[in-house]
């Protein structure tokens, strides 16, 4: 027998904060509530409870227990569009739920999307999560999401259009692939837009982090020929926008062959690199941009 949480008397009540509740359900005031913050609660209520509050403004859902019973999740056979909610954090372990909310979440407001992929997702969810990825609205701002897939991550699916001024992606394995890599480049570079010219997807984006987990303690050395393409895209990029753009990585040597490209770098003036969890700028980053060389250089005398 499941059991139930039931707060349906709390008439007042808008905001909700469960750690640790093993209930299979609950019940709430629906139409008041707006924030909901779940944390070590089962896949299947938390599930219920997103798809149940239609003022829903925030939803944040982490460290999934996974229910290990049978249950009949809410039968959905129609897009179920919450209008106001703007930020969704999801943590997917694979179950029908998790499904059931790619296929028919419809957030036209929203702005925060975080999705984490839990271990052994199969990778027709992949397909599934590119779809809702399609589907999101210019209004979104922040996108982050947390993969173990080999196949890397869906930007190729996200609006071009969109608002997005902050992209994080972390590869939850130590097997960072160049391909994976490429799942995040590509689809920044410039694509062709309805008349044929060249168009910066995301004009607003300002701020790339890619993480990894190291491996045996050590960080990940990328292909010299991968991390050049790394760094020279994304400063084209900050180049392109004519303002300051920030990469973060975490989990990954780069490296530079200074006989092959000396510099300057263009737009290199404009992109901050900051690598790993204490975001140094390497030295023959510096050689590669003058201007920032000048300013390490008074920072010393300072």
């Amino acid at each position: 027998m499941g059991s139930n949480l039931d707060l349906s008397g709390l008439s007042s009540i808008s905001k909700l904060t469960l750690w640790g509740v093993l209930a299979d359900n609950a019940t709430l005031p629906w139409n008041s509530m707006t924030h909901i913050d779940l944390s070590q609660v089962q896949t299947n209520m938390a599930f219920g409870l997103l798809f149940s509050c239609p003022n829903l403004v925030q939803f944040r859902f982490e460290n999934a227990i996974h229910s290990f019973e049978e249950f009949e999740p809410l039968d959905v056979e129609n897009p179920v569009i919450l209008p106001h909610l703007k930020v969704l954090c999801w943590e997917n372990v694979g179950r029908e739920c998790d499904t059931l909310l790619l296929l028919f979440l419809r957030a036209p407001a929203l702005e925060l999307f975080s999705w984490v992929d839990g271990d052994d997702i199969e990778e027709h969810e992949d397909h599934l999560l590119a779809a809702f990825c399609s589907r999101l609205p210019a209004s979104l701002e922040a996108f982050t999401m947390i993969s173990e897939s080999p196949n890397g991550f869906p930007l190729i699916a996200l609006p071009p259009d969109t608002r997005v001024k902050e992209i994080v992606c972390e590869h939850r394995t130590s097997n960072f692939t160049p391909a994976i890599l490429a799942s995040i480049l590509a689809p920044l570079k410039p694509r062709k837009g309805p008349e044929g010219q060249p168009q910066l997807p995301f004009p607003r984006l300002d701020s790339l982090v890619i993480k990894t987990w190291s491996k045996g303690g050590r960080d990940i050395q990328l292909p010299m020929q991968t991390s050049m393409e790394l760094v020279i895209t994304m400063a084209a990029r900050a180049a392109a926008l004519g303002r300051i753009f920030t990469l973060d990585v975490e989990g990954l040597v780069l490296n530079w062959n200074s006989l092959l490209f000396r510099g300057p770098l263009y737009g290199g003036e404009n992109l901050i690199l900051r690598i790993g969890k204490d975001k140094i700028t390497p030295t023959w980053y510096q050689a590669l941009v003058p201007q920032l060389a000048g300013l390490f250089s008074l920072n010393e005398l300072d």
